[in-house]
């Protein structure tokens, strides 16, 4: 997800800390470079290619061998990259593919 202070902090660092000779622009285009690269709400990251840090509590896909289709689960890595499947008595069995961080918890009314 777009880390929104970390994102606000680097525009004003290259807006007002440009070189002089360097034209706005460039520094504006070095923002749209920045936010392409976090990662996006709502996107599945593969475990192929990066994996959540040791026992963050993330949304995970994951099946068993035989099964056609995954299911989508809670669950959390330890340090010796083993999957705990919330729910699920023998994590080892599951292929956990894919995971994304958990939304933000509801705050009550939308103001």
């Amino acid at each position: 997800m777009i880390d929104e202070k970390k994102l606000i902090e680097e525009i004003k660092y290259l807006l007002f800390n440009s070189e002089i000779l360097s034209p706005r622009w460039f520094a504006i285009n070095e923002v749209f470079e920045i936010i392409k690269r976090q990662p996006k709400v709502g996107k599945w990251i593969p475990c192929n290619k990066k994996l959540p840090g040791p026992y963050d509590t993330v949304i995970i896909t994951a099946k068993m061998p035989n099964d056609k289709e995954s299911l989508v689960y809670m669950g959390s890595i330890n340090a010796i990259r083993e999957w705990h499947i919330l729910g699920i008595a023998n994590p080892n069995d599951y292929n956990v593919t894919a995971w994304q961080p958990l939304p933000e918890p509801w705050g009550g009314e939308e103001k």
